[in-house]
This record gives C-alpha cells, sequence and structure tokens, in this order.
C-alpha cells in the first residue's frame, strides 16, 4: 500500500490602514494517491506461495484526489468580519472507465459573516464578558468517501440491550 501526498498553499495578509481592514487571502493545491498492489501468488505442488521479489497486481482501489482552494478573510475595523471560501474537487473514484465526466468534480463553497460586539464602544470596558462575537456561515461540503477504502457508520446508534457505561 502507498499513499502520496503533496500540498502546497499561498498566504497574502495585508493591513489598508486607510480603510481600517486587513485583508487576508490563501490560496492552494492538493494532491493525494493512494495506491493498493496484490503481490502475485504462485501455486506448487499443491501450496500457494509469495515468492519474495514478486510483481505485484493493480487493485481496482487506486485512488487519485486532486483539490483547488481559496480564502479570504476581511476584518473590518476589529469589529466585522466577512469570510468567503470555495474549493473544486476531483476525485477517480466516479471515472467510469472510458472517460473523463463532469461526476469526477465538484465545487462547494461557504460564506460566512462576524460582529465582534465586545469590540463596540458600548461593550469595550465590560467585565461580564471577555469576548463576546455573533457569527452566522453557510456551505457546502463534498463527499467522495464511498466504497471500499473508508466506510462511514452513523453518528448516533440504537444501544444494545445491557449496554453500560462504568464510571470510575
Amino acid at each position: 500500500k502507498s499513499n502520496k501526498l503533496f500540498e502546497s498553499y499561498l498566504n497574502y495578509v495585508k493591513d489598508i490602514s486607510a480603510i481600517n481592514t486587513k485583508v487576508d487571502v490563501m490560496a492552494g493545491y492538493s494532491y493525494q494517491a493512494f495506491s493498493n498492489k496484490i503481490p502475485v501468488t504462485r501455486t506448487y505442488f499443491g501450496s500457494t506461495v509469495t515468492p519474495m521479489g514478486s510483481e505485484t497486481v493493480p487493485t481496482d482501489d487506486d485512488l487519485v484526489q486532486v483539490g483547488f482552494y481559496g480564502r479570504g478573510i476581511f476584518t473590518i475595523a476589529d469589529k466585522y468580519i466577512l469570510t468567503g471560501s470555495i474549493r473544486r474537487d476531483g476525485t477517480s473514484r466516479f471515472y467510469n472507465g472510458t472517460d473523463v465526466t463532469d461526476n469526477m468534480w465538484g465545487t462547494f463553497a461557504a460564506a460566512s459573516g462576524a460582529w465582534k460586539i465586545k469590540n463596540e464602544n458600548f461593550l469595550k470596558d465590560s467585565k461580564v464578558f471577555s469576548d463576546l462575537k455573533l457569527r452566522a456561515g453557510w456551505g457546502q461540503t463534498g463527499q467522495a468517501e464511498i466504497g471500499t477504502w473508508y466506510n462511514s457508520f452513523a453518528s448516533y446508534n440504537y444501544s444494545e440491550p445491557g449496554a453500560s457505561y462504568g464510571f470510575a
């Protein structure tokens, strides 16, 4: 089995004092390839053996995943934060064996906004709150983990009769 991973990103941060804004942008690329090879076995006199240095046969489990992503964070007056991100992912898991299809790629976006209420003048000197922020966001996620590589299971399952938890 092998797992190759390459991850690279660039980040740029700039304070623009003229408009009291901090800009933080990032862009990146991700590549990951999983490979599973099974040694070739031979049968000698009724016994199955795997010779040393034996050649291997690729399995159908080989997988390549590629991603391009970007994010921008804009902080205005250290009170208001706007964030946006986008990710474009591709996986060989959805390759149909004959040609590249649109099913191999997905685009996933997210956006959010936040208000740092604690930094407002009416709460700046408050002893009640050490920090107070209101945040709302929306986002999409993708899932390529189907098949035999990574089986997932529900977060909550029914308990078996007699199940108990010990306390020390």
